[in-house]
């Protein structure tokens, strides 16, 4: 469904009729008609909402790797009162057995419309793109009343995941794990671990649309080393120039060339990013000595230098980092060795690339640029959920910030949840994000220290400045070669 499209469903007049205690609501599209419900939320505010509307044809069969194509004029009325599967996965960091979920005819998005009264007056409307390493992850929200309590238009959606394609909010555009590396040869050990011939990549893709979408997922178990590592087996890669790419230059060459997008930017981390995959072993004596004794080699992995790196070279920066890092410490369960290892894993996955986007974004373009630093710990923490139940409280993970938007949440989290609302509305609405009480100043790229909002608690918000972000002095002297990635064949 392209963006013409879209705004028919949202703006056009809705009809109403009644069915089993909803009100059934009916809009004509370009398309054909669709049929939605109309809801009344916990703040009494009346929605429209349409679930499962496809936009785009299911990438199955012939379609499998393809760029998404326009969806058809449907014949008869959708039934858009239940959200569509989500797309097929292989989620490591799960633990259990069955990692494999989803289906691969899952291109659909939700759309929830506020009830406006007969007013004419446009409403803004604010998408929400999943994150999840771009392997895992589904474009429900579960607490999708907060939003309703304010006059926008929220539009959810999944898009295929994994070696599957597609894109994701995975993090920025900078971070290490933006981008898959060697991507023609991963296709071809992909294609040979299937049985399929990989001389040959008309046939091998020929021979790879004939594999199960459950094998194929599984697949991807053949790419990981140890754990969740490496973060991200297969992501967004650099396209061949054509009329279908999405990215057909490296994202840095694309921001300093001046041709990205001029419009206003917020971007984010959390104090702890690396929390979520030291999570999954701060707990386990077993897997910390594992790491310990084979350090050397799950490190390129684990920090996904693996490909940016000469294996001659990949040696000696592991003992570095370590080093730096680490000193002479053994890896084990104490929280002087692991706040380390967490600290390591930010800085390379996370908040370097968020400063040095945030920087070139700044400095390339005239829209303002708002970097927020988030250090709140709240009752709860993603980190329970990576550990399987662990409170052990080790700081702020990443997706902290999103997990305030569960419903479960209580006290000072609900507050804490409302000042993040009224942040990425107020983004949403005016180009500007607003705090109650703060000047939140844009960045200044020009200056040596980083300038941010930190929000480390409920009366603990205010504005801040940094010179190291992320150690990337030290990080500086290790020649990553991140910024020359070949274009698929």
């Amino acid at each position: 469904m392209n963006a013409k499209t879209l705004s028919t469903v949202l703006f056009l007049l809705f009809t109403s009729l009644s069915c089993h205690g909803k009100k059934i609501v009916k809009v004509q599209t370009p398309l054909g008609r669709i049929s939605g419900y109309r809801i009344i939320n916990l703040y009494g505010k009346e929605y429209d909402v349409f679930m499962g509307i496809p936009y785009a044809q299911p990438p199955v069969g012939k379609l499998r790797f393809e760029p998404p194509q326009p969806i058809e004029k449907w014949e008869y009325e959708l039934q858009a009162t239940k959200g569509g599967y989500s797309c097929v996965q292989y989620d490591s960091t799960l633990r259990i057995p069955e990692k494999v979920s989803g289906c691969e005819d899952c291109l659909y998005l939700n759309v929830y419309v506020p009830v406006k009264n007969n007013s004419k007056t446009q409403l803004p409307v604010l998408i929400w793109i999943h994150g999840g390493r771009f392997q895992s992850g589904k474009g429900d929200l579960e607490d999708v009343d907060s939003f309703l309590n304010f006059d926008v238009i929220l539009v959810t959606l999944n898009y295929r995941l994994g070696l599957f394609g597609g894109i994701s909010a995975s993090g920025v555009v900078l971070s290490p794990t933006s981008l898959t590396k060697n991507a023609p040869a991963k296709a071809k050990e992909l294609g040979a671990s299937l049985g399929c011939p990989t001389s040959n990549s008309t046939q091998m893709i020929s021979c790879l649309r004939q594999v199960s979408s459950r094998r194929l997922s599984e697949a991807t178990d053949n790419f990981m080393v140890w754990l969740t590592a490496p973060i991200v087996p297969f992501g967004p890669v650099v396209e061949i120039p054509g009329p279908n790419a999405f990215i057909s230059r490296p994202p840095i060459d694309i921001i300093n060339s001046g041709k990205a997008y001029d419009v206003p930017w917020m971007t984010s981390v959390v104090s702890e990013e690396g929390l979520f995959a030291v999570s999954m072993f701060f707990n386990d004596d077993k897997l910390l000595e594992q790491l310990d004794e084979n350090w050397t080699n799950i490190s390129p992995f684990l920090l996904d230098f693996n490909d940016t790196i000469p294996l001659s070279q990949q040696r000696s920066v592991a003992q570095k980092i370590r080093r730096y890092f680490l000193g002479s410490n053994k890896i084990d369960n104490t929280d002087s060795s692991l706040r380390p290892l967490i600290s390591m894993i930010s800085d390379r996955i996370f908040v370097l690339g968020f400063e040095k986007a945030a920087r070139l974004q700044a400095k390339r373009n005239k829209s303002p640029v708002w970097t927020l630093y988030y250090n709140y710990r709240a009752n709860h923490s993603m980190s329970e959920y990576y550990s399987g139940g662990s409170t052990r409280n080790m700081g702020v993970c990443h997706g902290d910030d999103f997990l305030l938007w569960s419903s479960t949440v209580k006290s000072d989290d609900n507050k804490m949840r409302k000042i993040l609302y009224d942040i990425y509305l107020s983004f949403a609405i005016h180009g500007k994000p607003r705090i109650t009480g703060v000047k939140w100043q844009p960045l200044d790229p020009n200056k040596k220290k980083f300038q941010y909002l930190r929000i480390s608690g409920l009366r603990n918000i205010s504005m801040d400045t940094r010179s190291n972000v992320g150690h990337k002095n030290f990080w500086k002297t290790i020649n990553f070669d991140e910024n020359k990635i070949s274009p698929t064949t």
